[in-house]
C-alpha cells in the first residue's frame, strides 16, 4: 500500500536503513533502521551481500562468512530492525538472490568449495523466522560462475554467468550456452522487460550484451526454451545498469563516465553498433595519480588527475573558475570601451550588429564583418563614455559634450542634449528609457521619449561623481534607485528616482576612490558592489524597505580597479569584474562566490548577441578584442582529455611545458602476434621509440601461453593541447611505477625520471627494476642512462640535487655523476614495504605499506639516513603528506585520515615516537595528497588562522582538501559543528559523530582533531531559526574579549571558510 517506492540501504559499517522521499516536504525519513554488526563473526571475504525478497517479505545478509542474516519486513516510521542469525554450511558464498515463483521466500546461492562451485536453494519459513533446509541442490555449476540473475514469472528460474557460459536452471531443468562474443567476466545486469525475457549485460571492457530468454508456451505454462546473446556496441565499463523506458538505459561507471544510452532496433552503418550515446555524466573516478600546476600563470592552480580505468582512462584539467571560449581575436590598441548596438528595429532583427569601440579622442563602430562602418546620429570625432540601444528603437550616444539621440534604420540625429553653461559629461549611463550624467558634482537625470530627450531633474553633490549606476529595475524595466560613488570622501550614495533625493549616504572608509559602482539583483536579494581603485569589491547587502545596508564584505580582485558589468547566462543576471584579475560574480546557495576567468587580463566588456556570435561576451585588453561564449556558470570547470589506455603517474615539468605519464595498454594475440585492442594515447603520438633492451634473458613461461599482454609506456604530454608529442615504450614486463621531473645539481639540463618494475607471475614482489634517466626536447624522448635495481621503484623525489628513492624496503639517495650516471651514495632499510615519500628540507617522510609512517634526516655530513621517530599504529598506507615542520597527514585503507605530530618530549625514548594526534574517517579510499589550492588567494576577509592547503584525490573520484586551523578558530569551529549534527538530523539514525570516527578491522575511535568541513557548510542552508538554535550557547574570542557568538559570526567564519576551496 504504499504510494512510492522506498531506499533500502546496507553500509559498510553494518547499518542499515530503509528511507521514504516526501515530496511534499522535499525531505527525505527514516522509516527503519537497525545496526547488523555481529561482535565476533569473520567479516565476508567475498563482499557485502543485501537483497530484498520480491513480495517484500524479508530482507536477508550476507555479511559474515557461514552466516545469513534474515530481517523480517514491517515498516514504520523509525522502526529498529532486529535481525536473526542462521548458520550456513556454505562459507565461501559468491552471490545470493531471492528467487521468484515461490509462495514462501527463497533464495539461490552460488558457492566455492575446492575448486569448484555449486548452486542451491534455501526456503525461508515466515513463521518461525528459520532458515529451512534446502529445497534444491543444482550441484556443480559453470566455471567460475559467480553472478545469479533471478527471472520473474511468468517464467522463474535463475540465470547464472560464468567465465565465457551462460546457463539457465529451473528446477531439475538446464539450458547452456558458450557464445563465442563472450571473451570477458560480466560485471553486472539490468532488466529490460518486467516480464524478464531480456537482459543487458555489461562486461569488464565496457561492451553492452543484450541476454534474450527465448519463451515459449507450453502445457505447464510459459518456459524459456533457449538463451541467445547479442552484442548492442561499447559504452563505459558499467558498474551497473538500469534500464529506464522507451529504449533508454543509464550506465553507472565507476571506471570512468557514467552514461545516458539509447538503444536502437538497427545498428549504426559507420559503428555496427545498436547504441546511441545520449549524455554523459561526468566521474574523475578512480583519481589514481594527480599534479596541481599553474598552467595559465596566472596565481591560480589547475589539477591534472589520472582519472579512469582502460579504454575510460583519460586526463581531467580541473579548474575553478569560468572559461571564455574565444571565437575571434582583433589587435587593436589604446581602446577605452566597448558598447554593442542593434542599429535596425527590433521588427527586423533581434541581433546586435555593430560594436561601438572608443578611443582617446574618437570613436570606431565595427559591423558584423568587423569591418569599420558609420552610424547615422553618431559622431564618431568624439570619444564615446556610454552607447546603447532605447525605448522607441532608438539608440544613444554619450560623449564629454553631449547626449545624442538617434533614430535607427538610419533616421540619423533626432535629438541632442548638452549640460549647462557649457559643462562637459565626466561620467554616464543609460536604460531603456533613462539616463544619468554626471559633470563634476552635478547629477541630471533624463527621460526617453519618442524622439525626445528631457532633463528631468538635476541635483548638486558635496564632492565630483567617481561613478554612477543605475541597473537595479523593476518589473516595468524602469530603475527606482540610482547608485552613485564620490571623490574626496570616499562614499556610497543611493538616490532616489526621478527627484534624485539621497536615500541613503554610506562611508566606504580609507582613501581608496570607488571607480564603478552597481545595484544588482542576484536571486531575491538585492547587493551593492563598489569597486575601489586597488582592486578591492566591497559588497553590501541592501533592505529596499528600510533603505538600510548590511554585511558589508570585501574581497581582492586584482591590484587595479574594476569595471563592473552586467550580463546574462540563461535567465539570470551575473556581473563580470573587468580588472588584471577578471572575475564572474554569481550566486550560489544564497550567497556570492566569486569564480575567476580564464584570461590574463580584461579592461572593458559587453554582452554581444549577433548572427554570427550568439550569445557572446565581447573583452577588450591591452592589445585588442576577443569574441567568445562563456562557460556554464558553475564552480568547478572540468576538462577531458581521452587517452584510452590506464594511466598510473603523472608529472609535470615546467621547462619543456610537458606532462610525463605511465600509461599500460592491453595488447591481445591474433595471427601469432600481439596487437592493440583500440587506438590509445601511446599509439597515436609522433615520436615512438622503444626501451633499451639491457637484458636479452627476459623470456618467461608466462610469454609462451599468453593471450594478452600489458604494454607500459612513458608518454609526453602538450601542457596546453594535452596531445601525446613522444612515447617510448618499455619492455615486456617493465611497469612504470613513479615517474618525477628533476634537475640534478651542478647540471643546467631538467629530466624526467622513471622508475620501473619487472613483473612476473612467479615473483612474490619484483627482484630487478629501472632507474631510468629521460630527456625532452625538441618533441622527442632521450633515453640518457638507466640504472638498474633490486626491486620496484615505488616512489622517488627530487632531494636536494640528488635523486631519493624508494625500492622495495629500501629508501636511497642517489648522486648524479659528472658523466651522467647514478651512484647510490647511502641507504636505509628499516621498512615493511616504502611506498611513498615526501621530502621538506633534510626531513624525509616515508609511508609503509604496513608500518603506517616514519620520519627520517638525511645528515650528508656523515652520509646517512637517520630515523627520526616512527608511528607504531599499523595502518596501512594510501597516501602521506607533509603538513608542515612537525605535523604529518595520512591516509590508510579503511577509508580513514590521521595525523601525527613530532613528540616534543624531553625523554630521547618517547621523541622516537611519532604519536597520533588526530582521527578523521573520510569515507574515501585516497590515492593522493597534493600541496595546493583550487582557488586564487584572493580574498581579503580569509583569516591569518586558516593556513596551507592539501589536495586529496580518491578512487571513487572525489577532489577534497584540508587546511589547517589555529586553536581558536578550530575550537570555535568544531562548537558550530557539534551543535550542527544535534541540529541537522541524518538520514538511516547514522549519527555524525559514529560516520566520522575512525574504523578498521582494529579498532574504532571517536574523531578528534579534525573538523568535517561539509557539515559546517551547511549551516549557510539552514532557516534562520535553525541559525539562531546552533548560535544559542556558543562564545567566540575576540581581540580583547569573548564573548556570545551571534548568527552573524557564524555566517562571516563560514563564508570565509567556504572560499578557501
Amino acid at each position: 500500500n504504499e504510494s512510492s517506492d522506498l531506499l533500502f540501504i546496507l553500509t559498510c559499517r553494518y547499518r542499515v536503513s530503509i528511507l521514504q522521499y516526501k515530496p511534499e516536504t522535499k525531505s527525505i525519513i527514516t522509516r527503519a533502521y537497525g545496526d547488523m554488526k555481529n561482535r565476533v563473526s569473520r567479516p565476508s571475504e567475498t563482499g557485502l551481500i543485501g537483497i530484498v525478497d520480491p513480495d517484500c517479505k524479508v530482507i536477508c545478509l550476507k555479511l559474515y562468512d557461514g552466516w545469513l542474516k534474515l530481517i523480517p519486513l514491517e515498516l514504520d516510521t523509525e522502526k529498529e530492525m532486529i535481525a536473526e542469525d542462521f548458520r550456513l554450511e556454505e562459507l565461501q558464498v559468491l552471490d545470493v538472490k531471492f528467487l521468484h515463483g515461490y509462495s514462501e521466500p527463497t533464495i539461490a546461492l552460488i558457492y566455492e568449495n575446492g575448486q569448484n562451485r555449486y548452486m542451491k536453494t534455501y526456503e525461508i519459513a515466515l513463521q518461525s523466522a528459520d532458515l529451512g533446509q534446502h529445497s534444491l541442490n543444482y550441484g556443480k555449476v559453470e566455471e567460475e560462475a559467480f553472478m545469479i540473475i533471478p527471472v520473474p514469472k511468468p517464467s522463474c528460474g535463475a540465470v547464472v554467468i560464468g567465465a565465457g557460459s551462460i546457463s539457465y536452471y529451473k528446477n531439475r531443468e538446464s539450458i547452456h550456452i558458450t557464445p563465442p562474443s563472450l571473451k570477458d567476466r560480466i560485471t553486472c545486469f539490468g532488466r529490460v522487460d518486467s516480464n524478464g525475457c531480456r537482459y543487458l549485460l555489461g562486461d569488464c571492457n565496457g561492451r553492452l550484451f543484450m541476454l534474450i530468454l527465448v519463451q515459449e508456451l507450453s502445457q505447464s505454462g510459459i518456459i524459456v526454451k533457449n538463451l541467445c546473446l547479442e552484442y548492442l556496441g561499447d559504452t563505459s565499463i558499467a558498474s551497473s545498469i538500469t534500464y529506464l523506458d522507451n529504449a533508454f538505459a543509464y550506465i553507472g561507471s565507476s571506471c570512468g563516465d557514467s552514461q545516458l544510452i539509447k538503444l536502437n532496433t538497427s545498428p549504426v552503418s559507420e559503428t555496427d553498433s545498436y547504441i546511441d550515446i545520449i549524455e554523459n555524466f561526468t566521474n574523475l573516478g578512480p583519481i589514481i595519480d594527480m599534479v596541481s600546476v599553474d598552467l595559465d600563470k596566472q596565481g591560480q592552480s589547475q589539477l591534472v588527475t589520472c582519472s579512469g580505468v582502460g579504454k575510460n582512462a583519460s586526463l581531467r584539467v580541473l579548474r575553478n573558475g569560468v572559461g571564455i571560449h574565444e571565437l575571434a581575436n582583433i589587435d587593436l590598441d589604446h581602446i577605452c570601451g566597448i558598447w554593442r548596438l542593434r542599429t535596425v528595429s527590433r521588427s527586423i532583427s533581434e541581433y546586435d550588429d555593430v560594436l561601438v569601440l572608443s578611443f582617446a579622442g574618437h570613436s570606431r563602430f565595427d559591423g558584423q564583418e568587423v569591418e569599420e562602418t558609420d552610424i547615422a546620429g553618431f559622431d564618431d570625432y568624439k570619444e564615446t563614455d556610454f552607447a546603447a540601444n532605447v525605448a522607441y528603437d532608438q539608440m544613444v550616444q554619450i560623449t564629454s559634450e553631449s547626449v545624442r539621440l538617434a533614430g535607427c534604420d538610419g533616421r540619423g540625429l533626432l535629438q541632442e542634449w548638452k549640460p549647462p553653461n557649457g559643462k562637459t559629461i565626466s561620467k554616464s549611463t543609460a536604460g531603456n528609457s533613462q539616463i544619468m550624467v554626471a559633470s563634476g558634482c552635478e547629477l541630471y537625470y533624463l527621460e526617453i521619449g519618442e524622439g525626445e530627450l528631457k532633463q528631468v531633474s538635476n541635483i548638486a553633490l558635496e564632492h565630483d561623481i567617481a561613478c554612477i549606476d543605475i541597473s537595479l529595475k523593476d518589473d516595468n524595466d524602469q530603475a527606482q534607485i540610482c547608485a552613485v560613488g564620490l571623490w574626496v570622501d570616499m562614499s556610497a550614495r543611493l538616490l532616489l528616482l526621478p527627484n534624485l533625493q539621497i536615500m541613503l549616504t554610506e562611508s566606504l572608509g580609507g582613501d581608496i576612490i570607488p571607480r564603478s559602482i552597481m545595484l544588482n539583483r542576484f536571486d531575491d536579494e538585492i547587493y551593492l558592489l563598489v569597486a575601489m581603485g586597488d582592486g578591492t569589491l566591497v559588497y553590501y547587502l541592501v533592505n529596499t524597505t528600510t533603505c538600510s545596508l548590511a554585511n558589508r564584505k570585501s574581497v581582492n580582485l586584482g591590484v587595479v580597479h574594476s569595471n563592473l558589468y552586467t550580463f546574462k547566462s540563461g535567465s539570470i543576471s551575473n556581473v563580470f569584474a573587468c580588472s588584471d584579475r577578471p572575475t564572474v560574480i554569481y550566486i550560489n546557495n544564497h550567497k556570492l562566490v566569486f569564480s575567476n576567468v580564464n584570461l590574463k587580463k580584461v579592461n572593458f566588456m559587453s554582452p554581444f548577441h549577433s548572427k554570427s556570435f550568439p550569445n557572446s561576451l565581447a573583452l577588450v585588453n591591452d592589445s585588442g578584442f576577443i569574441i567568445g561564449t562563456i562557460d556554464e556558470i558553475q564552480k568547478l570547470h572540468i576538462r577531458t582529455k581521452p587517452l584510452a589506455e590506464t594511466t598510473r603517474r603523472i608529472a609535470h615539468q615546467e621547462e619543456s611545458q610537458s606532462f610525463a605519464i605511465l600509461t599500460c595498454r592491453t595488447e591481445i594475440l591474433s595471427n601469432k602476434t600481439f596487437v592493440p585492442t583500440h587506438q590509445s594515447a601511446s599509439l597515436l603520438a609522433p615520436n615512438r621509440i622503444m626501451c633499451p633492451v639491457q637484458d636479452e634473458k627476459i623470456t618467461t613461461p608466462q610469454m609462451d601461453t599468453a593471450l594478452e599482454k600489458n604494454i607500459e609506456s612513458v608518454v609526453i604530454i602538450d601542457q596546453h593541447t594535452l596531445d601525446a608529442q613522444s612515447a617510448l615504450q618499455l619492455q615486456d614486463y617493465e611497469w612504470g611505477m613513479s615517474v618525477i621531473s628533476c634537475k640534478f645539481e651542478n647540471d643546467p639540463e631538467t629530466y624526467y625520471c622513471v622508475g620501473t618494475a619487472f613483473v612476473h607471475l612467479e615473483d612474490k614482489e619484483p627482484s630487478k627494476g629501472n632507474i631510468r634517466i629521460l630527456k625532452f626536447s625538441d618533441g622527442k624522448i632521450q633515453h640518457i642512462c638507466s640504472k638498474e635495481v633490486p626491486g620496484a621503484v615505488y616512489c622517488m623525489v627530487a632531494f636536494n640535487g640528488k635523486l631519493l628513492v624508494s625500492v622495495n624496503c629500501t629508501v636511497s639517495v642517489y648522486e648524479w655523476t659528472a658523466n651522467r650516471t647514478l651512484t647510490e651514495e647511502t641507504s636505509f632499510h628499516n621498512n615493511v614495504l616504502a611506498v611513498y615519500l615526501k621530502t621538506k628540507g633534510d626531513f624525509i617522510l616515508i609511508g609503509d605499506l604496513m608500518r603506517s609512517i616514519s620520519l627520517c634526516a638525511y645528515r650528508p655530513m656523515d652520509n646517512e639516513i637517520e630515523l627520526i621517530c616512527r608511528n607504531n599504529d599499523p595502518n596501512w598506507m594510501t597516501a602521506v603528506e607533509i603538513i608542515d615542520d612537525d605535523s604529518y597527514l595520512g591516509g590508510e585503507n579503511s577509508y580513514n585520515l590521521f595525523t601525527c605530530q613530532k613528540n616534543s618530549s624531553s625523554s630521547e625514548e618517547e621523541q622516537k615516537h611519532l604519536p597520533t594526534v588526530g582521527v578523521y574517517h573520510l569515507g574515501e579510499f585516497v590515492n593522493v595528497f597534493r600541496h595546493g589550492s583550487l582557488v586564487m588567494q584572493n580574498t581579503v576577509d580569509i583569516p591569518d588562522s586558516v593556513q596551507g592547503s592539501i589536495l586529496f584525490g580518491t578512487v571513487s573520484g572525489a577532489v577534497g582538501v584540508v587546511v589547517t586551523l589555529a586553536p581558536s578558530m578550530f575550537e570555535f569551529v568544531s562548537a558550530v559543528a557539534n551543535k550542527l549534527s544535534t541540529v541537522i538530523k541524518s538520514v538511516g539514525k547514522i549519527e555524525h559523530k559514529f560516520w566520522r570516527s575512525f574504523f578498521n578491522d582494529r579498532k574504532t575511535e571517536p574523531c578528534q582533531n579534525f573538523v568535517d568541513g561539509d557539515l559546517v557548510e551547511r549551516f549557510l542552508d539552514l532557516s534562520p531559526e535553525d541559525m539562531q538554535t546552533v548560535a544559542n550557547g556558543l562564545t567566540i574570542q575576540t581581540d580583547d574579549e569573548i564573548r556570545p557568538a551571534t548568527v552573524e559570526d557564524i555566517l562571516k567564519t563560514v563564508e570565509e571558510l567556504s572560499r578557501i576551496h
